[in-house]
C-alpha cells in the first residue's frame, strides 16, 4: 500500500542533511575518476550499471555546481575526471553500421549485458544485434543526440570550477565534439536533429529510435497518436547544443576562424529556435515546442523540457529571447505543470499520449533530476522563490520514496509510487546516479540558503 504524500511543510532541516548524506554515499559508488555509472548493479531496480554520456555530463554539472555552496570538492573532481575518461569512447570515424560518428559522443558503454538490457535497447524497434567492440568486448552505443553537447557544457563548467585550463588533448575533443555539432546543424538544416537508429539504411546494429533524454519509442507523437516523422529536432537537445557553442567559443578566442564560426552558429541556431515559423515558438508566444517532426510540424505538447531549456544557460543567458523567459516561467509554474508535492511534471494536465507507457509520456510522470535543472534554470534568471518551491517540492518526493530514485507517477489516488513496466519485470532504478546529484546539489542549495521555510505556494500567486 503507497504510503500518501509527505506534506512539504514536514521536510526539516535535519531531512534535508539525511537526504544530502545518502545522495553523497550513492555518488561516492557510482562516481568514479574512471567513469560515473548511471546507475547501481540492481537487476532490474538498477539495469543502467554502464556508463552513459548524457546522465555523466549532467551528474558531472550538478555536483560541480554544488561545490558554491559548500559540496565535496573531491566528489567534484572524481565526476570532472570520471567525464574525461569518455574520450576514450569519443567517435573516432564514421561507421554507418554502427551510429558511430566522428567526434560524437557515445549514448552509453557497457560490461554487462544481458537479459534485462535486452528490454532497455528497444528491442521491439530494432531486432538486430548490438555492437560489442571485439577489441574490449564493450557494448558500444552511439544514439545520443545530445551527449555531445552536454559533455562539452560540463566539462567546460568542470573546468572553471577548479579553475583549470584544459589540457591539449581535452581541447581536441572538445574541438571533434564541436566539429560534430556545427556538421549535425547544417544536416538538418540549421537544427540539431537525429534520425532513428531502425531508419539509418546503412545500419547493421541495433540501436535507438528516440535519441533525446526521453528515448521511449512513443514520446514524439502527433495528436491523432501516430508516431511523428523523422528527423526529429528536440527543443532540449537545440538548447544544449547552443551553450556549448557559446561557452566553448571562449577557449578559441586565438583561433579566430573557428572562434567566429562558433558564434555565428550560435546566433543562427538561437534565431531559428525562437522562430514561429520554422522553429520552436508557438503561436500564442507563451510557450515552445518539445519537438519538431520530419515533416516540419511542431509537436506541441507542453514539456518540462522547455524550462530545462534555461539551464542551459550562458554568461546570463539562453537559447529563449529574453522577452519569453517570464511567460516560460509562469507556464512552468502553473498547477498544470507543477506540483508542490512531487516537483515538475513530465508534461502539463490535460497532455495525452495514445501510445507508450508512464515512463517518459505523461503528466503523471516526474523525474527529480529535471526538476532540479528547471529550478536552477529559474534561479539563474532571478526567480529566487520558485527554483525553491520547486527544489522543496522534488526533495519532499525522494524523501517520501525512500532512495535516490530514477522517477516516479503519480496515482489516480494522488499516491506517488515508483514506475512499473506493464509488460515486463523492470522498475524505477532505486538509486540512479543523477538522481543522487540532484538531491546532492538541492540539499546543498537549501542549506546554503539563509531561509529554510517554504515560501508561499505558488499556485496561489502564478495565474496565467
Amino acid at each position: 500500500m503507497p504510503h500518501p504524500y509527505v506534506s512539504k511543510d514536514e521536510l526539516t532541516k535535519t531531512d534535508i542533511i539525511e537526504l544530502r548524506d545518502r545522495a553523497k554515499r550513492t555518488l561516492d559508488g557510482l562516481v568514479t575518476s574512471k567513469g560515473i555509472y548511471a546507475s547501481v548493479d540492481n537487476g532490474w531496480k538498477g539495469p543502467y550499471h554502464g556508463w552513459f554520456g548524457r546522465d555523466s555530463a549532467i551528474v558531472t554539472d550538478l555536483v560541480c555546481a554544488a561545490v558554491a555552496y559548500g559540496g565535496d570538492r573531491q566528489l567534484a573532481d572524481a565526476a570532472r575526471q570520471g567525464l574525461a575518461a569518455m574520450t576514450a569512447w569519443q567517435g573516432a570515424h564514421n561507421n554507418q553500421t554502427t551510429g558511430e560518428e566522428r567526434g560524437k559522443f557515445p549514448h552509453e558503454i557497457r560490461s554487462i549485458f544481458g537479459k534485462i538490457h535486452k528490454v532497455q535497447h528497444a528491442q521491439g524497434t530494432n531486432q538486430l544485434p548490438w555492437y560489442v567492440d571485439p577489441k574490449d568486448s564493450l557494448l558500444k552505443n552511439w544514439d545520443s543526440a545530445d551527449s555531445t553537447a552536454l559533455w562539452v557544457l560540463a566539462t567546460i563548467r568542470a573546468q572553471k570550477t577548479f579553475d583549470l585550463v584544459p589540457q591539449e588533448g581535452i581541447l581536441q575533443s572538445i574541438r571533434l565534439a564541436l566539429e560534430w555539432i556545427m556538421l549535425n546543424i547544417k544536416t538538418y538544416d540549421g537544427l540539431v536533429g537525429f534520425l532513428g537508429a531502425d531508419q539509418q539504411p546503412n545500419r547493421v546494429y541495433s540501436g535507438l529510435h528516440n535519441q533525446g533524454w526521453k528515448d521511449s519509442l512513443c514520446v514524439y507523437q502527433n495528436d491523432d497518436g501516430s508516431l511523428a516523422p523523422h528527423p526529429i529536432k528536440d527543443v532540449l537537445v537545440n538548447a544544449e547544443a547552443w551553450a556549448a557553442l557559446c561557452e566553448a567559443s571562449e577557449l578559441f578566442v586565438d583561433d579566430a576562424e573557428f572562434c567566429l564560426r562558433l558564434t555565428q552558429t550560435a546566433d543562427l541556431l538561437k534565431t531559428r529556435f525562437n522562430s514561429q515559423v520554422n522553429g520552436f515558438l508557438l503561436p500564442d508566444k507563451t510557450y515552445f515546442a518539445q519537438a519538431i517532426d520530419g515533416a516540419g510540424r511542431q509537436l506541441r505538447q507542453l514539456s518540462a523540457d522547455v524550462g530545462m531549456s534555461l539551464w542551459a544557460s550562458y554568461d546570463g543567458t539562453c537559447i529563449v529571447d529574453p522577452q519569453y523567459i517570464d511567460g516560460i516561467v509562469r507556464r512552468i509554474t502553473h498547477p498544470d505543470m507543477f506540483n508542490p508535492r512531487a516537483g515538475i511534471r513530465d508534461y502539463a494536465i490535460g497532455t495525452t499520449f495514445r501510445q507508450g507507457t508512464l515512463y517518459h509520456g505523461s503528466p503523471d510522470t516526474y523525474w527529480p533530476f529535471v526538476s532540479m535543472l528547471v529550478a536552477r534554470g529559474l534561479e539563474q534568471f532571478g526567480y529566487h522563490s520558485e527554483a525553491k518551491e520547486i527544489i522543496t517540492a522534488s526533495l519532499g518526493a525522494v524523501h517520501q520514496l525512500g532512495s535516490n530514485i530514477e522517477m516516479f507517477v503519480e496515482t489516480q489516488d494522488k499516491h506517488l509510487v515508483p514506475w512499473h513496466h506493464p509488460d515486463v519485470g523492470q522498475e524505477s532504478s532505486a538509486e540512479q546516479a543523477w538522481t543522487a546529484a540532484a538531491v546532492y546539489f538541492g540539499c546543498l542549495f537549501m542549506l546554503g540558503n539563509e531561509r529554510h521555510s517554504t515560501p508561499r505556494p505558488l499556485i496561489d500567486r502564478i495565474t496565467l
